[in-house]
């Protein structure tokens, strides 16, 4: 806050600057076609790497589009998604010449038709000060043309920095003045100390044709991913053939040279992977269905011997195989202790099965009878009283017989087709007393249910006779 006397500029004197400045002599060059900003991610070692538009951090890495092309306005070049480590990346000199790139696009494209916006929302204001007597209305207006010029500063990328700093000193002592001028004793000056000034690093041109191989190899040596660094491997070749006759004979020679060698590289150690893993895969799936534990053990251990031979060049790669060898590893300890189990009650399995292999073979004496309620096709009266007969001993003599553990379900189920057996038999017979067709219906239904358990539980009593399979 400042007590002393101030040499206010007139309206007029501040309208004549903001037209001047908006005005096309003073304008910025115009627009150019608006192509993507190319970006450069500087490297730890100094160089660098194009991208051609934003760049995004994912965690722990960097991706953004490189041109494997010349890069003309107008026109977008090939481009490939790059992924590198962002451990790798100088971020200051990334980040300042990021900066620079934005502005100098900005200044390129919106530019000059946002500043001249700006200096119209500030003539705009100024005329209206100078058609006004009333003070607190002029002071509106000045305050409006100082909100405007104080927040271009947020995204201007420091276009015109210079021309809105001096506008902006011009309209805050307008501001104090009218303020002194209106009876306060004391007035606020807001120079704009702290307009930002476009960012000053050098932009690079566009890659040239060696600088397109180069950075390419540069790429292909970052990315962790086989495929995006073969991929990039075979660019570089083919950049180097397309511009072999612009680039020196001694430069294409040694680079094709050294690119060839590093691709025949990853294509080998591809290969060796590519093998690895299918043996091991075919290994483990029999093993597993042999719960061979201690097999699937030492698969685990061949691995990792064969990555650290292979220099552990495929970390994702081996990291999924031993991620699928410990799934494997899981189903044969489960399948094994299945089997265990199995073998402990095999016996009492066995004797279940001999103790109700009449109870089974009873079945095969009633079940056409049943076919036939099911279907509505009969049997007559008297071959129902058999099946009732044949039903209730089976019941009888299934009811004096204990199930052991991981049989008493079928033991159920057995008990429960018997007892359908039964009431669809019942069913039947009082259907044909009274001529019902609803109870028919019943019996057909109970009839059903009765065959579908017996399957089941015939299908689940042999199953259980053998050892545990995977699943």
């Amino acid at each position: 806050m400042i007590d002393r006397p101030r040499l206010v500029p007139s309206f007029a004197t501040l309208l004549a600057i903001a037209l001047c400045l908006a005005s096309p002599a003073a304008a910025a060059p115009p627009p150019q076609p608006s192509d993507a900003v190319l970006y450069r991610v500087f490297l730890e070692d100094g160089t660098s790497l194009v991208s051609y538009g934003d760049y995004a951090r994912v965690g722990d890495h960097v991706v953004f589009s490189m041109p494997f092309g010349e890069v003309v306005s107008g026109a977008v070049p090939p481009l490939k998604l790059v992924t590198i480590p962002a451990a790798s990346v100088d971020w200051p000199t990334t980040d300042r010449y990021a900066a620079s790139a934005r502005a100098a696009h900005y200044a390129a494209t919106r530019g000059p038709a946002d500043f001249a916006k700006l200096t119209g929302q500030v003539a705009w204001a100024l005329n209206g000060m100078s058609h006004t007597q009333d003070p607190a209305k002029r002071l509106e207006l000045a305050r409006q043309a100082q909100a405007v010029l104080n927040d271009w500063n947020r995204a201007s990328y420091g276009y015109r920095a210079k021309d809105v700093a001096e506008l902006t000193a011009l309209v805050d002592e307008v501001v104090s003045g009218l303020r002194a001028a209106g009876g306060a004793a004391q007035f606020q000056l807001n120079f704009v100390a702290n307009v930002a000034l476009p960012p000053s690093m050098p932009l690079m041109p566009p890659p040239s044709a060696r600088e397109l191989v180069e950075q390419t190899l540069a790429a292909a040596r970052l990315t962790s991913e086989p495929t995006g660094r073969l991929e990039l491997l075979r660019s570089a070749v083919a950049l180097l053939d397309a511009h072999a006759a612009a680039l020196p004979s001694s430069f294409v020679a040694a680079t094709r040279g050294r690119a060839a060698a590093e691709l025949a590289s990853e294509v080998q150690t591809e290969r060796a992977y590519d093998g690895l893993r299918a043996r091991v895969l075919k290994a483990a799936a029999d093993r597993t269905r042999t719960a061979d534990v201690r097999g699937l053990q030492d698969l685990i251990r061949t691995v990792l011997t064969a990555d650290d031979r292979l220099g552990r060049r495929r970390p994702n790669a081996t990291a999924a195989l031993l991620a699928t060898l410990d799934r494997r590893l899981d189903a044969a300890r489960r399948l094994r202790l299945a089997r265990d189990q199995w073998a402990l009650r095999a016996d009492a399995y066995r004797a279940y099965r001999k103790r109700v292999d009449k109870l089974l073979r009873a079945w095969s004496k009633v079940r056409p009878a049943l076919e036939d309620v099911r279907a509505l096709a009969g049997p007559g009266p008297s071959a129902l009283a058999r099946v009732e007969v044949r039903v209730g001993e089976a019941q009888n003599a299934l009811a004096a017989v204990v199930a052991p553990d991981g049989l008493r379900r079928v033991h159920a189920m057995l008990a429960s087709a018997y007892q359908l057996a039964g009431s669809a038999s019942r069913m039947r017979r009082q259907a044909i007393g009274k001529g019902d067709m609803r109870a028919a219906w019943n019996a057909s239904a109970a009839a059903a249910g009765a065959l579908m358990l017996f399957e089941r539980a015939s299908h689940d009593l042999a199953q259980s006779l053998k050892p545990p399979e995977l699943q």
